[in-house]
C-alpha cells in the first residue's frame, strides 16, 4: 500500500469525525466542541484526501473517501448512538465496504501529472482567443468578417 493510499483511508476516518461533532453539538452542554470536532475533522479529511489524490484517480479517491466516511458513520451510529440496526442496513454497509475494496484492487496508483505551464498557456490562449469571435461569425453567419449581403452575393468594391 502505498502513502497515498494510507493518506485516503486516514481521510474516510477522519471523515466520520464530522457528523460525530455535529451529533455532539446537538447536545446542550456540546456545542462548543461538538462543532470544534466537526471542524478539525472537516479540515484534517480534506487535506489528507488532497494529498492521496496526487496519486489516486479522483474517482477512485472520492468514492473510497466517501465510502469510508459512510460505512465508518453508520458503524459508530449503530454502536453508540443508538441508530436503528437491521439486516438490511447492515447489508447497504457490507456493500459500500465491498465497493470499497473494490476500488482498491482495481486501481494503480501512479503519480498524475500536473498540467505543464506550456499547456495552461495554450488552452488560456485558445479560450481568449475565442472570446474575441463575434457570436455571429463563429456560426457562420454574418460578422465583419463575412461581407456578403443576405442574398449571398459579394457586394463588390465600396
Amino acid at each position: 500500500m502505498t502513502l497515498a493510499w494510507t493518506y485516503l483511508i486516514a481521510a474516510g476516518l477522519f471523515e466520520i469525525g464530522w457528523p460525530i461533532g455535529l451529533k455532539w453539538a446537538q447536545e446542550p452542554n456540546r456545542i462548543i466542541i461538538g462543532v470544534v470536532a466537526a471542524v478539525v475533522s472537516m479540515t484534517i479529511s480534506g487535506v489528507l484526501l488532497y494529498l492521496a489524490q496526487k496519486e489516486i484517480p479522483l474517482g477512485t479517491s472520492y468514492a473510497v473517501w466517501t465510502g469510508i466516511g459512510a460505512a465508518g458513520t453508520f458503524l459508530v451510529g449503530v454502536w453508540f448512538f443508538g441508530d436503528p440496526s437491521s439486516i438490511g442496513r447492515w447489508l447497504g454497509a457490507a456493500l459500500i465496504i465491498g465497493g470499497v475494496i473494490t476500488l482498491k484492487l482495481h486501481t494503480k496508483s501512479a503519480a498524475i501529472p500536473p498540467r505543464s505551464a506550456a499547456s495552461r498557456d495554450a488552452a488560456a490562449s485558445d479560450r481568449s482567443t475565442a472570446a474575441l469571435i463575434s457570436p455571429a461569425r463563429r456560426s457562420g453567419r454574418g460578422g465583419h468578417a463575412d461581407c456578403r449581403n443576405r442574398r449571398g452575393r459579394d457586394p463588390g468594391p465600396g
